[in-house]
């Protein structure tokens, strides 16, 4: 996954803390609410990078037998994909280390 589609699907929360009309608690359900989305996009995210190392350390293997890759090209986005994907996932724990940083601040 694309770091533009990550943040298409994913967008990041807002950690800074409202100045006026909200209240504490509804902000707290509300950072509690996107840590729950983002934990559960965690899973299909693993996937999605697990899919992504195979499928590219597979084309690798093949090369390295002697097999000719019909696609170079195909070799350097599914090394790319992988990488998406795991920046996909740090991004998403990084996002979990916040709110949870910022729900103890409550």
């Amino acid at each position: 996954m694309k770091k533009q589609e990550f943040n298409a699907c994913c967008p990041r929360w807002p950690l800074t803390r409202s100045n006026g009309g909200g209240s504490l608690a509804r902000e707290t359900s509300e950072l509690e609410r996107r840590r729950a989305e983002l934990r559960q996009s965690l899973p299909a995210l693993s996937e999605k990078r697990a899919d992504s190392y195979r499928r590219y350390i597979d084309a690798l293997a093949l090369e390295r037998a002697g097999v000719k890759y019909e696609r170079p090209e195909e070799i350097v986005r599914l090394d790319e994909a992988e990488v998406a994907a795991d920046e996909a996932i740090r991004a998403v724990q990084r996002e979990l280390r916040e709110i949870d940083e910022e729900i103890k601040l409550r």
